[in-house]
């Protein structure tokens, strides 16, 4: 097979979602909803800085042809240094409430690197789903897909080895901060929806 016949077949390869994070929370749905995509969110901006993020910024939800649609923007710091020892980083959250189901909020995500080697050969999308368990219990489920633009089989394993890192990190850090959370009692300040 030829580089030319290599890429066409990797980029027509369908990796699918793979999940990153699912676990239950001590908060209601709408307290971890709010937690996570209110507006002026300051559980999601510590967050975002926990994972040594800076230049953080952090659009207010607009109605976009019936979906809710918010733009996320940060630098992300590398830790080894390649070339450039930072990424500029979008996020485009979207959120159709036409499609919540009564117990269940679902906000896709998708992610944009710029600044950094191979960053144009792929962009990732996420699904974060918040479930009801009871009153006072919820479950987040977080799934993520590596989409690739052209790329070769070598970076591609390359991209996605370092990409999944980063992902199994972020999530653990999100874990960590919404356990922190629950034992603090932040669920019980009155963030319900």
């Amino acid at each position: 097979m030829s580089d030319e016949e290599d890429v066409e077949a990797e980029s027509a390869e369908e990796v699918g979602f793979k999940e990153y994070l699912k676990k239950d929370y001590d908060m209601s749905r709408g307290t971890l909803y709010n937690m996570m995509f209110a507006d002026n969110s300051e559980f999601y901006l510590s967050y975002i800085r926990a994972r040594k993020c800076t230049e953080i910024s952090i659009d207010k939800w607009k109605m976009e042809s019936g979906k809710e649609k918010r733009l996320v923007s940060y630098r992300y710091h590398l830790k080894k240094k390649v070339k450039k020892s930072s990424s500029q980083v979008t996020e485009i959250q979207k959120r159709d409430p036409s499609k919540d189901i009564r117990n269940c909020h679902v906000i896709e995500n998708e992610v944009q690197n710029k600044g950094v080697m191979y960053a144009d050969s792929f962009h990732i999308l996420e699904r974060w789903t918040i479930t009801d368990i009871d009153d006072n219990k919820c479950n987040l489920s977080v799934h993520a897909e590596i989409v690739f633009h052209k790329v070769n089989k070598m970076i591609r394993s390359i991209i996605k080895k370092k990409v999944r890192s980063g992902l199994k990190e972020a999530y653990a850090i999100l874990d960590s901060l919404l356990v922190e959370a629950s034992q603090a009692g932040l669920a019980a300040v009155g963030l319900q929806v």
